[in-house]
């Protein structure tokens, strides 16, 4: 089983300062639902190392407060095992004001050194999501997805470590990358 654990304390925090905490359950179960959805659908080997995140390690990422209740109430001074907790991935949550109309973006943060698997990573949130916008829980899901994906390594960047068949072709005149695995056969199939 692939075990997501999202933590949203900085994103509580950003919201007071942006004074929309009514929008807070909002995203919340919006991420919530992304993560299930992905867990759902996916497996992971469970790594055999096992991953320690320090304080100062996600300060350089602008993460700045973790859940106590998860990670015990001294986490910020102490390394916090993941392996232990039984998570395969963390996500840190933020809600910050970007200067385009991006939604949210992401990124991982922390990778398996042998297997590139990731294990941290984060996702920010515009602060300027339109919330009246009809069926917007469902709407952000969908980009919350779509930003989990990014942390798992769907990203250009991170397409030299897979291990699968991953050619690029032009379609259509648009150069795209195509993933091809004995999953994704049988499955388009």
């Amino acid at each position: 089983k692939f075990n997501i654990y999202l933590d949203f304390e900085n994103l509580k925090e950003e919201m007071k300062i942006y004074n929309l905490q009514k929008y807070q359950n909002t995203i919340i179960s919006s991420m919530e639902k992304a993560a299930n959805t992905l867990m759902s659908l996916l497996r992971v080997r469970p790594s055999l190392n096992d991953y320690w995140i320090s304080d100062s390690q996600l300060t350089r990422y602008n993460i700045t407060h973790w859940e106590k209740e998860k990670f015990g109430n001294e986490s910020h001074s102490k390394n916090i095992s993941l392996h232990s907790l039984g998570i395969d991935l963390v996500i840190f949550s933020r809600f910050e004001n970007f200067e385009t109309s991006t939604l949210a973006s992401s990124s991982s943060i922390f990778r398996d050194y042998k297997s590139y698997q990731p294990y941290c990573g984060r996702i920010n949130i515009n602060h300027q999501i339109d919330f009246s916008k009809k069926g917007i829980e469902e709407y952000l899901t969908s980009i919350l997805i779509h930003e989990m994906t990014h942390i798992l390594g769907f990203s250009s960047f991170y397409f030299e470590f897979f291990k699968f068949n991953l050619t690029q072709i032009d379609k259509y005149g648009i150069n795209r990358y195509y993933l091809k695995s004995p999953k994704v056969i049988e499955v388009a199939k």
